[in-house]
């Protein structure tokens, strides 16, 4: 089979390899879609960004199962599916707890274990879950980031009324307002980039903020200082997570979805902010397959969210040196690539 393997960082080569057979307990998967995380870019690209080489990257994922190994029952052949990446220990307290995004002890399809950016892969047949057939391949491969962002918005609480503002229109900024707006709240989303933000205008945000660049965000957003009941921090800046605190009123609930770019240095002032309002500092960290995929597969069939137009550029998977390359350089504005394989 055909697969973009990352050789060592920045070496990314679509070439031949052997095609993998499920193990006991294991579906092989003929990859359908398949899209890059931005956690994707520092891990082709960074030194040792991988933890090992050569790797298949690709861990948001949807497909055909291919064939069954042996002891799984229930699963057909020809049945379409999206992939929970996330392989949980199953002993761990966590894991008992059922919270397997909190596992030590895990594998990871595209990370640990070799992923979707092939014509095929496995993963454990737990991990498969079945598609309605009103919900595409593409948004299929969408799960991942609709389900994290999803995990975020529970971790906050949010109930009907609530503001809340997403500081961030990527990916998981999109599905954040998504998912607020389906809880019932009033939703701003601030980002750089007005296309990301027609976007999200058009998603459903009630209230669309564009910031400048050469403009500090905490000046940007003056005029917003306690505004928000909750914040969803989706972008990883230390500006943005410093900026989100003071957007709340007292009481209010910060969470931490996007992967920090640096260290967050907090100014005394803003931490008594934090202490004299009783503010909440939360994070989250991925998502479950039972509390949120399932949720994310239904709500994709009932058109509860829009996955497809989050998909703003389509690629062949034997283009994928150049497209990495690309974005890296950040030569194209993107939201999401998908390689298509079908």
């Amino acid at each position: 089979m055909k697969a973009g393997v990352l050789f060592a960082p920045r070496d990314i080569r679509y070439v031949e390899v052997s095609t993998p057979v499920p193990a006991a307990g294991e579906l092989l998967i003929k990859t359908a879609c398949a899209g890059i995380c931005s956690s994707d870019l520092p891990r082709a690209m960074d030194e040792r960004g991988a933890y090992h080489y050569p790797l298949v990257m690709g861990h948001e994922v949807s497909g055909i199962i291919e064939s069954i190994g042996s002891g799984v029952q229930g699963r057909k052949v020809g049945e379409r599916v999206t992939v929970f990446p996330l392989i949980p220990c199953g002993k761990c307290k966590f894991c008992q707890e059922g919270r397997v995004n909190l596992c030590s002890d895990y594998g990871y399809i595209g990370s640990r274990k070799d992923g979707g950016f092939a014509e095929y892969f496995t993963c454990p047949s737990q991990n498969a879950l079945n598609l309605p057939d009103s919900v595409g391949l593409d948004s299929g491969a969408m799960a991942e980031p609709a389900a994290v962002a999803l995990h975020g918005a529970r971790r906050a609480g949010i109930k009907k009324g609530d503001k809340v503002v997403v500081l961030g229109a990527g990916t998981i900024g999109l599905f954040a307002m998504q998912w607020a707006k389906y809880f019932g709240a009033n939703a701003t989303l601030i980002d750089r980039n007005s296309d990301k933000l027609e976007i999200g205008k058009k998603l459903g945000a009630d209230k669309i903020i564009q910031t400048q660049k050469d403009k500090p965000l905490e000046e940007s957003l003056a005029n917003m200082v306690r505004t928000f009941d909750i914040v969803l921090e989706c972008t990883g800046s230390d500006e943005a997570q410093c900026a989100g605190i003071t957007l709340l009123v007292r009481g209010g609930t910060l969470v931490f979805l996007g992967n920090p770019h640096t260290d967050l240095v907090v100014q005394k002032s803003l931490l008594s902010t934090v202490i004299r309002g009783e503010l909440a500092l939360l994070g989250s960290w991925n998502s479950t397959i039972e509390a949120d995929w399932r949720e994310v597969v239904s709500a994709m069939a009932e058109a509860r969210i829009d996955c497809a137009s989050l998909i703003t550029r389509r690629e062949k998977l034997s283009n994928i040196s150049e497209v990495f390359k690309s974005m890296a350089s950040r030569s194209f504005p993107n939201i999401k690539v998908l390689f298509e394989l079908e």
